[in-house]
């Protein structure tokens, strides 16, 4: 997963991670 530009976007990432 590539994302740096925007930390909520990042949080949004981890999260969905996280549920998976």
């Amino acid at each position: 997963m590539q994302g740096g530009d925007k930390p909520g976007q990042w949080s949004a990432g981890k999260l969905l991670s996280a549920a998976e």
